[in-house]
């Protein structure tokens, strides 16, 4: 009789014991799976000139950007345009915010912008990397762009590839 007892315990030990891991193995893989979803948000700040544009001018590229990263539902953009501050710090302090939120700014420097290099280096300084888009030899060659930059095409398809590769790969 004492035999079948300790069958009847070893079973029992073995089977809670079995239980638990299956427990644990649950608890981490939620775990990691939450922690998964975490490293998906990838925020993008796009940046470039607002003051003296129109519509088109400020929209054309930042919806190209949006269409580019559309499959991935786990990039959010921060755009300054869809703001609507109409004083001086209110504008400026939001942009500030929206650049701390952000994982990446994508600057757009189709034209020489007082405001969007101001970006950029507000970024640099916060340790965001910035890529930035232009067709001007004289921006993409400027050492302070160069400096403050982690790279510097002609192409935005060519940006918005490299922002993809370096931010959404192995995140799927």
């Amino acid at each position: 009789m004492e035999i079948v007892w300790l069958l009847i315990d070893t079973f029992l030990v073995c089977f809670l014991f079995v239980f638990l891991m299956l427990v644990m193995a649950m608890t981490i893989r939620k775990f990691s799976d939450s922690k998964r979803k975490e490293r998906k948000k990838i925020v993008i700040y796009l940046a470039g000139p607002m003051h003296n544009c129109n519509n088109s001018q400020m929209n054309n590229w930042r919806q190209k950007a949006k269409n580019y990263f559309k499959d991935y539902d786990y990039v959010k953009f921060l755009d300054p345009v869809e703001k609507e501050e109409i004083n001086m710090k209110g504008a400026v302090e939001g942009d500030k915010e929206m650049i701390k939120k952000s994982t990446v700014v994508i600057a757009n420097c189709w034209k020489f912008s007082v405001g969007t290099m101001m970006e950029i280096i507000y970024a640099w300084e916060n340790g965001i990397p910035v890529y930035v888009i232009s067709k001007k030899k004289g921006i993409r060659e400027n050492w302070w762009m160069i400096y403050h930059s982690k790279l510097v095409m002609k192409e935005a398809w060519r940006v918005f590839s490299y922002v993809r590769q370096d931010y959404c790969k192995g995140v799927e």
